[in-house]
């Protein structure tokens, strides 16, 4: 190897044929390349109408399948996004119900709570009295009726 570093080489080229000087003969040629690639060559291409994608020349299958795994997850991504920022006025609306309905349900019962609180003590002394021995006015106890039982 060192030998060919160290001796410098002149090289000459070979006279142009003739044919090659005139244009003509190049679409000659080019028809009969053509002819010849399109009877002799074989290409194995990969399509996916679905994405409108076209295996490259040389690609193997393998290869262009993981490429139609990461176009159909981009693909993905973005059709959720658009579902996001299409619904998300909707979304909201009915999170900011479900938000109002919990509200009005816990100061429901927390007003239930309260009136139970309350009857059970301004009925009270009227069970007390009707529990005790002591004397006492059945026009009296009676003047208020006492609540259902139901709502305690």
């Amino acid at each position: 190897m060192e030998d060919l570093d160290r001796k410098p080489v002149r090289a000459t080229f070979a006279p142009v044929p003739a044919a090659m000087e005139k244009a003509a003969s190049y679409r000659t040629w080019g028809g009969g390349f053509a002819d010849w690639a399109f009877r002799t060559q074989a290409l194995e291409v990969f399509s996916s109408p679905g994405f409108k994608l076209i295996s490259n020349p040389g690609e193997s299958e393998e290869d262009f399948r993981k490429r139609l795994e990461q176009v159909a997850g981009v693909k993905q991504q973005e059709t959720v996004e658009q579902l996001q920022k299409r619904y998300a006025a909707q979304k909201a609306t009915y999170e900011d119900r479900v938000a109002k309905a919990e509200q009005a349900r816990e100061k429901e019962l927390s007003q239930s709570r309260g009136r139970k609180a309350q009857t059970a003590i301004s009925s009270a002394p009227r069970y007390w009295a009707l529990c005790s021995a002591e004397r006492f006015s059945v026009r009296a106890l009676w003047a208020e009726p006492l609540p259902p039982c139901a709502t305690w």
